[in-house]
Order: structure tokens, then C-alpha cells, then sequence
């Protein structure tokens, strides 16, 4: 009897091993037979049945003129087309069974192209999510990413495959719908196997959510609402970066099983829990920033060049040897949060304040049915990526003196560009720019560009404001160079203003604007006083590119604000001049860390260029 009742108790561990191995298989099982069926679905083969491949013709196959002399079996009917507005069932597969691999080649707007999948005959699909996102590609065609992960591969140029395992018992659907205003055309197979899937096996889910931009001091929430029992096993995040300065300090949390204000989980970064480190290696190289890509088994990284305002970034974490496992509930959220300098998370508007970026996820999870019904897409117009290229030729804020050109720099073959004089915001029946125009007195100059009936590029907006030019001052003996006051400072300044009622600690002459040569403290101040030598009269442009705050003033003017605690940055400002000396000050404050100050000007006949000695006397 107890002999028995051994073999029963090993045969019983038998089975609940085989169970909890899944439906996969490993190079170490490989050589194994399995009670399965191998089983595939394509546009050469809708049903998947056996021994049913290929069999198009030529009247039906999508394909028909490139195999018109080979006929039937010779690549007839490889891709679909689904017209917009309407939803293709890419397959349907009477269970039980497992999906185990599946490839898409798709074109059209990823965004737009919404898969979903369905298990044992649910009306609401358990997987909900834009092609692009679901297989870690979420930045559209022809930015795909190259991914050589255990759960997804992307391929050049654009081989979209999911190695996730997703049981099924009785049936499975699979759609594909076109939100976009033209055609889509898809490849894609589904390969399967027909075999036996354990009662307490969970079914595979995958959400799409994104937001644009983030409201202020609101966590982004990259999925919530599941119920049941289950275990948490992926995140791809595809962030837009719509401010200056590093953004991937936010942590993501895990909300485990009834967790309240805080998670059970809690990480310490963007780019720790995608198992990086130090800003992925990000430095700026020709004026442009550069990262350090990568993608392993389980966690990726990759940056999307593009032109434009935003910085763009993809990024994976698959839970497969560290699932996140919830027996109620879970919510997962991640924090928009970046850097400023001297060791100070960004601030907006005011200290400690997070980012207001462009999110967009797709949460992956197992779960036991039935699952909580998943909320609705973002409506069309949230969802799409908008490629816009800004705009360039003036600034916010531009002088002149009885007339001045104005210029808009665009790319013809990308945009026609519209304007306006009177504040009004661009439309399409606008004034097309064909060239430079004149403006002769004070207005707002907005424009825009459009392309087949759509906005494709911000507002570039300017104020040009008609200037008396301020009269040169009268000198009646100068030397050469800027008087220089040197301020020891204990604590870090917010603005330069803590300068004003100090009393220097030196005084020196500065040949020009700029770091003394020698050993500084952390935190100090610097105002430069005295005038520049004007060369003739007209509009000037003068900029400061410093580390930390700057401000210039011509007497009394507030001529450039670059103020405040910031990384090195450049800002800029205009002013109408005569010929002659005109007094200035530039005040200077530095708070810790790294350290910049460069002063330059721009006129008539002047190209900009760092403020020579010359022009500056005292």
C-alpha cells in the first residue's frame, strides 16, 4: 500500500511539472515529441487547415499579376489589403491549441493598424493594441527599430515577430482594424499547434494606452483595472521627450493586490527598470544628442532620429524570469520625472515638478478569465504621431528699425507655408509664402505649414516690433575692456537678482565676457559692467549661452533673460542701436557642478560671433 501510494504521489508530480512547463519548448526539449499539431495561417492559407496552402488562383490572389505566368501555387495571394474604416479577421482557430510564433509585415499608419485578439468566443478581446506598439515598434514606418529579444524580433526592415506563447481552448480570433484614411496592406502568419492546455493555464492580454502630453504633476498610468489572478510579464514604453534636459528619472510602481497610496513595488528610475544606467550613455555630439542602444534578451533600448522639437525613445522590459505575479488586482504606473543641473529633478514651473511628455505603452500580462473590460482607445486624433518639422527663420521677439525682411525657412518639398500679419492663427486659405516679405511696422507674424489638407508643423510666431533706436551715450574717457565684480557665494542663488545688493568680494577687468582663468569655488557670481562699441546703427541681436542663470541689460532694459538654475543652454535677444558706445551689464551666477558663459552678437553686416575685445570698453 505505501508502495502505491508512492508511485501515485510521483505520477501526480509527473503531470503538475508537465503543467507548469508550459506550452513552449527550449533547445533542451527540442529533440522531444510532443502530442501536437503544427498548424499556420496566412493569406495563402485563411483556415489553417491541413494540406490547404497555396491554393489561390489567379482570379483571387492579390498577387495575381506578378505570378501571372507561373499560375497557382507560385506566391498568388501573400498579403491582404484592408480599407479604411473596415476591421480584417486575419485568422480564426478552433482550440485547444497555443500560438507561438507570428509575423506581420504591415504598411500603413502603425498607430491606426489595431490588432486584437479573442479567446474562447469573449466579445471583449483580451488584446487591444496598434501594430507598431505591440511588437515594441511604436514610432511608425520606416523608424522600426532592430529588436533581438526572447518575446519579440524586429527585423530590417520591417519583420515584425512575437515569440509570446498565448493558449487558447476552444477558439481564437484574431482582427486587424484600419482606422487610417487610406489602404492598408498586411503579410502576416500565425503559427500554431493544436494540442492540450491545462485548466488552470491563464490567457495572454496586451494594452495599448497613450497620452500626449502629460498633464502636470499626474503620474502616467500604463495599465490599470485588471482583476483576477495572473502575472505581469512585459512593458514597452515609447516615450517623446517634449522638454529640454535628461527625462527618464520617473519611477515605475507596482500596485499589488489591494495596495493603497503605496505600491508593493517601487523602482528607482525610467531607465533602471529597462536595466540601463547614467541617461543610456547620453552626450551631444555635432550639437546633436546621442544615446547607446541596445537590445538583449529582455530589455532594449533605442533613440529615433527626428528633426524635430521632441526626442524620441522606445524601450523594453519582459517579466519572463521575474513576472510580477497578483492573485486580485494590479496597477502599474510610471512617474514623469528628469534632471536639471546641480543634482535637482527638472523643474517646469516650479521645483520638483515633473515632465509633460509624450507617453504611449502596451502592458503584457497572463491572466485567468474572465479579465476587466479594458478602456477605450484614445479617440483618432490622440493616437497618431504627428511628424512635425518646425518652422525656423525668426524669433519670438524681433526689432526693427523702419523696415525689416522676414524670411521662413521650410522644406518645400514637405510643406507649403502659410502666414499671417495680424495674430490670427494660419489657416489654409492664408497668404502662401513664396519668399522673403517686408514688414514696416509693429505686428505678430504667425505661419504654418500644410500638406494635402493638414497642419504638418507648429506655429512659428514672432512679434516684430518697430524700435527707436536708443541713442549711443557719451563717454569722455574709456579703457579697454569690462569692469568685473567677483562674488564668493555660501548658498546657491535662484536668480541673479541675489547679485544686485551684494558687495563684491573683488574687482577686475575682464578683456571680454567669460570664466576667469583660474580655480573657482562651486558657487560664486560675476557682473560685467561698461559699454560696447557700436559699428554702425540698426538691430542687434546679442546671446548668452551659460551655466547657470545670465541676464544683459542695456541700461535699464531687460535685454536677454537666460536666468535661474538650468544646464548650459542659449537664449537670445534683440535691441535697436546707434553707432556710438551703449552701457551694459551682464550678470552671471553660478551654482555648482558644470560651468558655461559665452556672449555673443549679431547685426547689420556682423555675423554672429563671440563679442570681440574691441567693442567692449569701460
Amino acid at each position: 500500500m505505501k508502495t502505491m501510494r508512492l508511485i501515485l504521489i510521483l505520477g501526480l508530480s509527473i503531470v503538475t511539472l508537465h503543467a507548469a512547463e508550459g506550452q513552449g519548448t527550449s533547445m533542451k526539449q527540442l529533440y522531444q515529441l510532443k502530442d501536437a499539431k503544427t498548424r499556420s495561417i496566412s493569406p495563402e492559407n485563411f483556415t489553417g487547415e491541413k494540406g490547404k496552402g497555396g491554393m489561390a488562383t489567379l482570379e483571387e490572389g492579390n498577387a495575381q499579376r506578378a505570378a501571372r505566368e507561373l499560375g497557382q501555387g507560385w506566391k498568388v495571394n501573400p498579403y491582404i489589403y484592408i480599407e479604411p474604416g473596415t476591421t480584417a479577421t486575419l485568422g480564426e482557430m478552433e482550440g485547444p491549441g497555443v500560438i507561438n510564433h507570428i509575423w506581420m509585415t504591415p504598411v500603413g499608419e502603425y498607430r491606426l493598424m489595431i490588432l486584437r485578439f479573442y479567446w474562447d468566443g469573449e466579445t471583449e478581446p483580451s488584446v487591444v493594441a496598434p501594430v507598431g506598439d505591440f511588437f515594441a515598434a511604436g514610432w511608425g514606418l520606416g523608424k522600426e527599430p532592430r529588436i533581438t529579444s526572447l518575446a519579440v524580433c524586429v527585423n530590417p526592415r520591417s519583420g515584425f515577430n512575437s515569440y509570446w506563447q498565448m493558449p487558447f481552448r476552444k477558439h481564437c480570433k484574431v482582427t486587424m482594424e484600419n482606422l487610417g484614411e487610406k489602404r492598408a496592406s498586411l503579410y502576416y502568419q500565425i503559427d500554431y499547434s493544436l494540442e492540450d492546455v491545462p485548466e488552470d493555464t491563464p490567457y495572454f492580454h496586451a494594452q495599448f494606452r497613450r497620452v500626449n502630453p502629460l498633464p502636470y504633476k499626474e503620474v502616467y498610468t500604463i495599465v490599470e483595472g485588471i482583476k483576477g489572478r495572473g502575472h505581469y510579464v512585459g512593458t514597452y514604453l515609447a516615450h517623446g521627450a517634449n522638454s529640454e534636459g535628461w527625462w527618464g528619472e520617473g519611477e515605475i510602481k507596482f500596485y499589488i493586490d489591494g495596495d493603497g497610496e503605496f505600491p508593493t513595488i517601487c523602482g528607482t528610475g525610467e531607465e533602471d527598470y529597462f536595466c540601463g544606467s547614467y541617461g543610456y550613455n547620453d552626450r551631444v555630439e555635432n550639437g546633436r544628442d546621442v544615446y547607446d542602444s541596445f537590445s538583449s534578451p529582455y530589455t532594449g533600448f533605442y533613440h529615433v532620429a527626428f528633426d524635430g522639437v521632441q526626442r524620441r525613445f522606445g524601450e523594453y522590459r519582459w517579466h519572463i524570469n521575474d513576472p510580477v505575479r497578483f492573485e486580485n488586482d494590479l496597477r502599474v504606473t510610471i512617474q514623469g520625472l528628469g534632471w536639471q543641473s546641480e543634482g535637482r529633478y527638472l523643474p517646469l514651473q516650479d521645483d520638483y515638478a515633473p515632465l509633460q511628455d509624450d507617453y504611449a505603452s502596451v502592458a503584457y500580462w497572463y491572466q485567468l478569465e474572465p479579465h476587466a473590460a479594458f478602456p477605450p482607445l484614445p479617440a483618432k486624433a490622440q493616437m497618431v504621431i504627428n511628424d512635425e518639422l518646425p518652422l525656423t527663420g525668426f524669433s519670438k521677439r524681433n526689432v526693427f528699425i523702419d523696415e525689416v525682411e522676414v524670411r521662413i525657412e521650410h522644406r518645400p518639398e514637405v510643406a507649403e507655408v502659410r502666414f499671417t500679419v495680424d495674430g490670427a492663427d494660419p489657416a489654409q486659405n492664408s497668404t502662401l509664402y513664396e519668399g522673403p516679405f517686408k514688414v514696416t511696422e509693429s505686428c505678430t507674424v504667425k505661419a504654418r505649414g500644410f500638406s494635402q489638407g493638414r497642419e504638418v508643423t507648429p506655429i512659428l510666431s514672432g512679434e516684430f516690433l518697430e524700435q527707436t533706436p536708443k541713442k549711443a551715450a557719451k563717454a569722455a574717457r574709456t579703457e579697454a575692456g569690462l569692469a568685473c565684480a567677483f562674488f564668493k557665494l555660501d548658498t546657491a542663488p535662484e536668480s541673479t537678482q541675489a547679485l544686485r545688493d551684494r558687495k563684491p568680494d573683488e574687482m577686475s577687468v575682464a578683456a571680454a565676457v567669460g570664466l576667469p582663468e583660474r580655480e573657482l569655488p562651486d558657487q560664486f557670481g560675476l557682473c560685467f559692467s561698461g559699454y560696447v562699441r557700436i559699428p554702425s546703427r540698426g538691430a542687434y541681436t546679442f546671446s548668452i549661452n551659460s551655466n547657470d542663470g545670465s541676464r544683459l541689460f542695456f541700461g535699464d532694459d531687460l535685454v536677454v533673460d537666460n536666468d535661474g538654475p538650468h544646464s548650459a543652454r542659449e537664449r537670445s535677444g534683440q535691441v535697436a542701436l546707434d553707432a556710438g558706445l551703449h552701457p551694459l551689464r551682464l550678470d552671471y551666477f553660478q551654482a555648482g557642478s558644470g560651468r558655461t558663459l559665452e556672449f555673443f552678437i549679431e547685426g547689420p553686416d556682423l555675423p554672429k560671433q563671440p563679442v570681440p575685445a574691441e567693442m567692449l570698453v569701460h
